[in-house]
């Protein structure tokens, strides 16, 4: 079976692998739009009322069955994944709840054309050729942490402007998600998060691009090498249109394309007081 094929038969048979309490449960095929990216899933809720369900994703499943999984295991995989997370949604969804409070807002850069969609439904604004979106922030027991895109809905329900978003943000991102100069080869540095996770954003912390910049005694070019990181270097050092065709080259060839951040390189001035322009 090719993926439509995989789809459309999962979509009318997997309610058939349900535990009986969830016979009255209904199914839809939505589409769910992620940085860079859509994905298909299976929403599977109560007939009679709106609830938080966990999202059974279409080509997670595909991908498990080409790999050798046999349909009807693939359906039970499906299955015992949505029961679990439906039991622990409970405890997620008041993490959550808690997590929706103006001291866990961060902000993110994304690639503004390839995440058109998701913009129309997000509280935003726009940074050079990248959008700034907005996330809810939940710490995890690893010490890792969780996120959730703060769209339309959420910031009206809690009455949250986008210019409240974003002060909040530039305010917490530092502290939650504190930011990391690591250094390679080459005279780059790598600029992320203590995570190594959305980090690209930390070249909108104060005064970290000028302590770079104050180290090299130059400008900086700016590389944004993922939506993890950025890397920079000394302006003097190589010519723009090198460092962008070897960016452009690594997006096609290397990344993943929700990882892509942009095929642009930007220019940090010494002295400018943070200001960074395209290249």
């Amino acid at each position: 079976m090719n993926y439509y094929e995989f789809r459309d038969r999962a979509l009318e048979e997997i309610m058939g692998y349900m535990p009986k309490k969830y016979a009255d449960y209904i199914i839809k095929l939505e589409r769910i739009n992620k940085v860079n990216h859509t994905k298909e899933c299976f929403h599977i809720r109560p007939k009679e009322e709106m609830a938080v369900v966990p999202n059974i994703y279409v080509d997670d499943l595909y991908n498990a069955y080409i790999k050798g999984l046999s349909f009807e295991d693939t359906m039970k995989m499906a299955v015992e994944y949505y029961t679990k997370a439906l039991e622990m949604g409970k405890t997620f969804s008041e993490k959550m709840d808690n997590a929706l409070s103006k001291d866990n807002i961060v902000f993110q850069l994304v690639n503004t054309e390839k995440n058109s969609n998701l913009i129309k439904n997000v509280p935003h604004r726009s940074w050079l050729n990248l959008t700034i979106i907005y996330r809810a922030v939940v710490n995890t027991p690893d010490g890792g942490f969780y996120s959730t895109v703060i769209n339309n809905e959420i910031a009206s329900m809690r009455n949250w402007c986008e210019c409240e978003l974003f002060e909040l943000a530039m305010m917490n991102s530092p502290c939650i998600l504190p930011g990391v100069v690591m250094e390679m080869a080459d005279e780059f540095k790598i600029i992320t998060n203590c995570h190594q996770s959305l980090g690209a954003g930390a070249v909108l912390y104060e005064n970290l691009l000028e302590k770079i910049a104050d180290e090299f005694q130059d400008d900086l070019y700016l590389i944004p090498s993922s939506i993890h990181e950025m890397l920079a270097l000394p302006a003097g050092s190589r010519r723009a249109e090198e460092l962008e065709a070897l960016l452009k080259e690594c997006n096609e060839n290397v990344l993943e394309n929700c990882d892509v951040l942009s095929d642009t390189v930007y220019r940090y001035s010494r002295g400018s007081f943070g200001k960074v322009t395209i290249a």
